[in-house]
């Protein structure tokens, strides 16, 4: 039988996280969780030294009141990493003409700039400088200060900062939020007159000396010819830097279900553990030489996380194989679930807001699940063979870190990798083999010949790992992709599974009755989903850069109206409109090209600047469209501009009566402000998609029964 007071830890960070999440998304003044704190401590004082209620049967109010405590110190904790409740952060700083800021990250090319953090340290105001606090995503135009800009460096520079913006089209990634909870607002395009370097990096800095090293390193990989794809790989494996990685590249090793190798982590670390316990195999003599190769591993593994960027997941693991090293060399056998509570407990100490970083929730998630599963699953089949019993461990691995994140993997991702573990057969041992051939190149690096053939094995291991995973993900049917599911669905998911696991290990008709109670909640707002999405009726104009891109949805069927010189490149809009097809479940899209005067398709009728979609009628105005349209005032529901009208909205109103007027992203700006500021002396709705995003518009819904 199984005991909570077993997992002191895992019963610590569970009131933590919940204290985390409310406080994320129900701030409140820390004055109030202050003066809750205080409080919780003088009642637990009082409960303490009073005598009656030290005695047993009483534990459970020292217990209830030890969790309150952990939820309101965790709230408080968050509020203090929350920099919006900074009164010096420069969200406050509206009248600042300069910004003088530390550059607090690595600096990354692209193609036409150079991209990386600063941490604002003080702000010009009325020609003082006052301390000032935040962070700031900033790209650099290219130029030759901006090549010698290193870590730690101090800049002055003109203040032109903008406010991060939502997403601007249906489903899309909330690049907004997911910088929010790194603590970053705004972000600036600085121009090479925009800026000053004021000092140089000075004094010893942890983050500064694993920036070095990385450096270093790489280009001690690239010294051994290795370069293109396969140099952007083995940074991201062996070094976690995963910048140069392309779009296509990721891709590839997302579908094929391949992502994770890619990301430092428990694995990474867990063979450069292996492998040094075998190379210290001579310090197992006695209780002080074991002292000394502990020591040693501890002190390596965290110089590996240090070089690797300290990201949560390595943290995380670092932290883990740290106590494990600890354990077995004074024949303690820990436990894994109090190993990695108090792991993330530490953590989330540090930053709260790691919580909320998919790589954190993912890596927990797995490991959770490994640990879980793997003996019950392994145990159904036990092979004789070695070979087949190593492979039978990969998969059962596999399966079970797979089956642990799978709600939220498709949550965040939207796809799911039917083939992952043929993948996780070839690129579990291909990524062992990158990181002994990398750590070879890397370790015989005074020795060029040896490092030249480990850098040979190194870069033809590389080659055939990424053929492997392109391989993969190009066979028919390697992914599912489209899939979507809810906040409130997925809540749903990982009960069910949690109720699971729990029947798996304790075969009670409990959790066997919030099992299928849940499974058939879950088909039901699935099923009502379906329904949903099979009568809905939707406009929507999305936010293109320069380019027309209107939808007319009718059930899981569209008609894509995009510039002729998109449509034979899909994936140039792919990003403004992937995030819509798979939130409302479109299974067929038929585009069309702007340009054409005249079709009929899935119930949308177009002639010429006419148009008709389920109730609504529609106008369109585009560049050629002539000042003197018809002679007569015709009535519509909307009015679509796009291109460059020569038209006023004067000219507009003696030809059409409409509702409102939108322009999509395709108008240039001053046109846009010109339509603005005339709708707003005539008092007409005007919606531009270039400042506030996609246009949504929900027909009149049918009865859906």
């Amino acid at each position: 039988m199984i005991h909570w007071r077993q997992f002191p830890f895992v019963r610590t960070v569970i009131p933590f996280i919940i204290g985390i999440m409310l406080a994320t998304y129900y701030p409140v003044n820390s004055q109030y969780i202050l003066f809750s704190l205080l409080g919780l401590l003088l009642i637990s004082g009082i409960f303490v030294f009073t005598k009656k209620f030290r005695k047993f049967r009483y534990r459970w109010i020292s217990g209830s009141l030890s969790s309150v405590f952990l939820f309101f110190a965790a709230f408080y904790l968050t509020i203090l990493h929350t920099p919006s409740f900074d009164p010096s952060n420069i969200l406050y700083k509206e009248n600042t003409t300069y910004m003088v800021a530390e550059v607090s990250d690595v600096i990354s090319e692209r193609p036409r700039s150079y991209k990386t953090i600063l941490r604002i340290k003080f702000t010009e105001e009325q020609g003082k400088l006052l301390p000032a606090s935040g962070k700031l995503l900033v790209y650099f135009e290219k130029g030759n200060e901006t090549n010698r800009l290193a870590y730690g460096d101090v800049i002055m520079f003109k203040n032109k900062i903008n406010e991060l913006t939502p997403p601007r089209n249906p489903g899309e990634f909330n690049y907004k939020n997911y910088l929010n909870n790194k603590g970053i607002y705004h972000s600036a395009f600085l121009g090479n007159s925009d800026w000053e370097l004021l000092q140089r990096k000075q004094g010893f800095s942890i983050k500064a000396f694993g920036i070095n090293i990385r450096e270093k390193l790489m280009g001690i990989l690239q010294d051994n010819g290795i370069s293109g794809d396969e140099f952007a790989i083995a940074s991201a494996i062996l070094l976690g830097y995963d910048e140069n990685l392309d779009a296509d590249l990721k891709r590839q090793f997302s579908g094929a279900g391949a992502m994770h190798i890619l990301c430092v982590s428990g694995l990474h670390v867990g063979i450069i553990v292996v492998i040094l316990g075998h190379i210290l195999f001579f310090l197992n003599l006695n209780r002080t030489t074991r002292i000394l190769k502990v020591f040693l591993l501890i002190l390596i593994i965290w110089s590996y996380a240090i070089i690797t960027g300290l990201s949560p997941s390595v943290l995380r693991a670092s932290a883990m194989f740290s106590a494990i090293v600890i354990g077995r060399s004074f024949k303690r056998k820990a436990n894994i679930y109090n190993m990695l509570a108090l792991s993330a407990l530490a953590l989330l100490l540090i930053n709260p807001y790691y919580l909320w970083e998919v790589g954190f929730q993912l890596s927990y998630l797995a490991v959770f699940g490994i640990v879980l599963l793997f003996k019950p699953i392994y145990n159904f089949f036990i092979p004789n063979n070695l070979i087949v019993d190593w492979i039978w461990k990969i998969t059962v691995v596999s399966f079970a870190a797979t089956l642990s994140t799978l709600p939220l993997g498709i949550y965040y991702f939207d796809q799911f990798p039917n083939l992952f573990l043929l993948t996780n057969l070839i690129v579990i041992p291909g990524a062992m083999l990158v990181v002994y051939f990398g750590l070879a190149t890397l370790a015989f690096s005074f020795l060029p010949f040896v490092s030249k053939i480990f850098g040979f094995l190194l870069t033809y291991t590389l080659k055939g790992l990424t053929w492997s995973v392109a391989w993969i993900e190009g066979l028919p049917l390697s992914t599912t992709r489209g899939i979507h599911i809810e906040s409130f669905e997925l809540w749903l998911i990982l009960i069910l599974l949690g109720s699971l696991f729990y029947f798996i290990y304790h075969k009670s008709k409990q959790p066997l009755i919030l099992l299928l109670s849940l499974s058939l909640v879950l088909l039901s707002s699935f099923t009502f989903r379906r329904i949903k999405n099979l009568k809905q009726e939707k406009i929507i104009v999305y936010q293109l850069n320069k380019f027309p891109l209107i939808e007319f949805i009718k059930g899981k069927q569209s008609v894509l109206m995009t510039d002729s010189s998109l449509i034979q490149n899909p994936e140039n809009y792919a990003y403004s409109h992937q995030g819509s097809k798979t939130k409302y479940g479109i299974s067929k899209v038929i585009p069309i090209p702007f340009q054409q005067d005249s079709f009929e398709e899935q119930g949308m009728i177009k002639q010429k600047n006419f148009g008709t979609f389920g109730n609504k009628r529609l106008i369109f105005i585009d560049s050629n469209t002539p000042t003197n349209l018809i002679n007569e005032q015709i009535e519509s529901d909307y009015l679509i501009l796009s291109g460059n009208p020569k038209i006023t909205i004067k000219d507009i109103l003696k030809n059409f009566k409409f509702k409102e007027i939108i322009a999509d992203s395709s108008v240039p700006f001053y046109k846009v402000n010109q339509f603005q500021k005339e709708c707003d002396e005539l008092g007409l709705k005007f919606w531009s998609v270039s400042k506030q995003g996609a246009w949504v518009c929900n027909l009149k819904r049918r009865p859906l029964f």
